[in-house]
């Protein structure tokens, strides 16, 4: 890697191509340039530059780097290219990486496009009411969970702007302790994330917690459900607790070696 290129640049690009590779790749530098190809729109790619003073001044969009494939529209790189201004203006705060950030909030905005129903809240971090009646009636009655009983492991995924307040991430773990599930989560910075694992009651009435702490941009990108088989070769099933991780790229790892990257990468969005 070229040893001009921004410092903060260059984690960012080892970050992000550790969780969906060649997302982001390094074109040139004086200004640092880079070709962004997002999950979401994998035949558009698009040209960021950053200045030498990134993140303490945001980047700017220079537009599309290639556009094309079967299927593309006419206009779909330059229609991609607002998008991604426009959701720069959104996520990027002085002094914090942002490219991950963009690639989760557009990702987000794709579903939305799609019309799906991804248990998504508003913006003031009120959920739904039908999300929220279906995780009381379940926590009321867990014998109503998939095939294997009270035993079955269950795990879901939440998703939010950021997660940096050490009072909620205390009120997660007193949780996590109460109702013997495990936690990972990735705070300090954008996005935040959280993960749970346990028997089907507490990882439905932990999720209910985070729902009650009213985080901003609160998603649940993957609800509760039964644990799949895991993938040859993954590691125990770590105790009840709340654990943390500084970086998405750990917190991907976290999930590999627990036998769910895969499971993870498609509840973020990262894959089809």
């Amino acid at each position: 890697m070229d040893q001009s290129l921004n410092t903060t640049l260059a984690d960012e690009l080892l970050t992000i191509n550790a969780i969906h590779p060649s997302a982001l790749t390094h074109l040139s530098t004086s200004p640092d340039t880079c070709a962004l190809c997002l999950p979401a729109h994998p035949s558009v790619s698009i040209r960021l530059s950053f200045p030498p003073s990134y993140p303490d001044s945001p980047p700017s969009v220079l537009g599309p780097e290639t556009s094309g494939g079967e299927g593309t529209r006419k206009g779909e790189g330059t229609r991609v290219a607002t998008i991604v201004a426009e959701t720069l203006t959104r996520v990027y705060r002085s002094g914090e990486p942002c490219v991950f950030a963009l690639i989760d909030d557009i990702a987000e905005a794709v579903t939305q496009e799609g019309g799906e129903s991804d248990g998504t809240v508003g913006t003031d971090g009120e959920p739904v009411e039908f999300e929220r009646s279906a995780l009381l009636a379940a926590s009321v009655d867990g014998s109503k969970g998939r095939k294997g009983g009270p035993e079955e492991m269950f795990h879901a995924l939440v998703r939010t702007h950021h997660i940096t307040s050490r009072k909620k991430v205390a009120k997660l773990k007193h949780a996590a302790d109460a109702l013997g599930v495990y936690v990972l989560l990735r705070s300090g910075g954008s996005p935040g994330l959280m993960y749970v694992e346990g028997k089907e009651e507490g990882v439905k009435e932990w999720v209910g917690v985070v729902q009650k702490l009213r985080y901003k941009d609160y998603q649940l990108a993957a609800r509760p459900a039964g644990i799949e088989e895991r993938k040859d070769g993954a590691g125990e099933v770590e105790g009840a607790g709340l654990h943390e991780v500084a970086a998405v790229k750990d917190f991907g790892l976290r999930m590999d070696e627990k036998g769910m990257l895969g499971w993870w990468r498609q509840a973020m969005g990262y894959t089809n």
